[in-house]
C-alpha cells in the first residue's frame, strides 16, 4: 500500500465518520428551552404592561417553540434591550427583534 492510497482511505473514513457524528453535534448544540420560563422571564424582564405587549411575547414564545425563531437570538436581544434602556426595554426589544426576524423572512 502506497502513501497516496492510504491517504485517500484515511480521508474517506474521516469524512464518513464526520458525516455520521455531525448531525448529533448539531442537535446537541440546540438549547432545550422551557417555554413557560421564557415567557415569564420576557414579561417580567421587559416590563410588559399591556395586553398587546403580552400578545407579542406570546407570539415570540410560540415561534421559538416551533423552532422558527432562535432562542439564542431572543435571549441576546432581551439582554441588549435591558442594557440599552432599563426603564422601558420592551420598545427596544420589539424593534430589534422585528428587524432581525424580517432578515430571516419571519413576521411576528
Amino acid at each position: 500500500m502506497n502513501r497516496r492510497s492510504w491517504l485517500k482511505q484515511f480521508a474517506g473514513g474521516a469524512a464518513a465518520l464526520l458525516g455520521l457524528l455531525l448531525p448529533r453535534w448539531v442537535r446537541a448544540a440546540e438549547p432545550q428551552v422551557d417555554l413557560k420560563a421564557m415567557r415569564k422571564q420576557l414579561e417580567q424582564g421587559l416590563r410588559v404592561t399591556t395586553d398587546a405587549q403580552r400578545a407579542y411575547i406570546d407570539r415570540v414564545v410560540t415561534l421559538v417553540g416551533q423552532k422558527k425563531l432562535s432562542a439564542t437570538l431572543v435571549y441576546a436581544l432581551f439582554k441588549w434591550a435591558r442594557k440599552r434602556y432599563p426603564r422601558f426595554p420592551f420598545i427596544y426589544f420589539r424593534r430589534a427583534l422585528d428587524l432581525m426576524a424580517k432578515k430571516q423572512g419571519i413576521t411576528i
